[in-house]
C-alpha cells in the first residue's frame, strides 16, 4: 500500500439530514441513469458520488453503495453512458444536472467524496467546475479512482470492447461495431478529451486525498499508467493512498476481493474524516 505526504486531512463539513435525501431523490430519478441511496437513518458528514464505467447499469453501479450505506453515508450511483465518456457536450450535461440537484437540495454545505471507475475521470472537468463555482455548497473532500484514470485512447477503447466480449457481453458485430465507433471517435475528440482531463487532474481543486484501487493484471487501466498518475500526483503534494491487486481484471476488484477492498475504503475515509 502506497502512502505518501500525508495532510492530517481535516476539513468542516457538515451532516447530511434525511430530508435533503428525500429532496435529492425527487431531483434524480430513474429516467436520469442515477440512483439515490439514502440509509436510514443517515448519520453521514458527507455524500459518495459513484460514477461507473463506460456503458454501464445503474444496478451494477449501485452495487458499491452499499459498502457506504452500511457505513450510514448516502450515494449518487450513476452510469455513464458511451456518449456521456465519448463527448464533452453529453458528459458535461450529465454532471451538472447531478451536481446542481445536489446543490438545489441541500440546506447546508456538505463534504463530497468521489468514486470514478475506469473513464469516469473523463467527467472531472465538469465537476471541478461546479464545485468550484461560486456559491456551491459542495466540499470536495477525497476521490477514489478504481481501474483508473483511463484516458481516452484506441489502445484502451480496443481492450475494454475485448474485455466485453471475452467476458459475453458483446457478440462478433457489436464487437467490431464498437472498435470501429471508438476510431472513429478518438480520431475526432480524442486528443482534446486526453489534453482536458490531463489539465483537470493538476487542478488545485484536485489537491484532496486520493485512493488508487488497480491491478497489474488489468487490460484496460494498464499498471504504469496508474501508477504513474500516482507519482505525479505525489509530487505535487497530494495524499496518494493505494492498493494493487495482481490477479484482477478491470473493475472486477471488488467483485473477487469484497473485504479487502471494502477495507481499503474504510482506511480512506477514516483517514480523511468522512466517518
Amino acid at each position: 500500500m502506497l502512502s505518501r505526504v500525508s495532510f492530517g486531512y481535516k476539513r468542516q463539513v457538515t451532516s447530511v439530514c434525511r430530508s435533503d435525501i428525500a429532496r435529492l431523490q425527487g431531483f434524480l430519478d430513474k429516467s436520469s441513469n442515477c440512483e439515490v441511496t439514502g440509509p436510514d437513518p443517515v448519520c453521514a458528514k458527507g455524500i459518495v458520488i459513484i460514477l461507473g464505467w463506460a456503458a454501464s447499469r445503474v444496478k451494477s453501479v449501485a452495487k458499491y453503495s452499499s459498502i457506504y450505506s452500511d457505513r450510514g453515508i448516502p450515494c449518487v450511483c450513476a452510469a455513464p453512458t458511451l456518449a456521456e465518456v465519448w463527448f464533452a457536450s453529453h458528459g458535461n450535461a450529465k454532471s451538472r444536472k447531478i451536481f446542481r440537484a445536489l446543490d438545489d437540495s441541500l440546506t447546508k454545505p456538505c463534504g463530497v467524496v468521489l468514486h470514478l471507475f475506469s473513464g469516469a475521470g473523463h467527467f472531472l472537468p465538469s465537476i471541478v467546475k461546479e464545485v468550484t463555482k461560486n456559491g456551491s455548497k459542495l466540499d470536495l473532500q477525497g476521490v477514489i479512482f478504481d481501474s483508473g484514470p483511463v484516458t481516452f485512447g484506441t489502445r484502451a477503447g480496443f481492450a475494454a470492447a475485448n474485455l466485453m466480449r471475452q467476458q459475453g457481453g458483446y457478440g462478433t458485430l457489436a464487437y467490431y461495431s464498437s472498435c470501429a465507433a471508438g476510431f472513429v471517435v478518438n480520431a475526432l475528440v480524442g486528443r482534446e478529451r486526453c489534453r482536458d482531463m490531463r489539465t483537470v487532474l493538476d487542478h488545485p481543486a484536485l489537491q484532496v486525498p486520493q485512493l488508487y484501487l488497480y491491478s497489474s493484471a488489468d487490460s484496460v487501466a494498464l499498471v504504469g499508467d496508474v501508477e504513474n498518475e500516482m507519482r505525479l500526483q505525489a509530487s505535487r503534494g497530494v495524499d496518494v493512498n493505494s492498493h494493487r491487486w495482481n490477479d484482477t481484471e478491470h473493475v472486477r476488484h471488488f467483485v473477487q476481493y469484497p473485504d479487502q477492498y471494502t477495507l481499503y475504503i474504510d482506511r480512506f475515509l477514516q483517514k480523511i474524516h468522512f466517518i
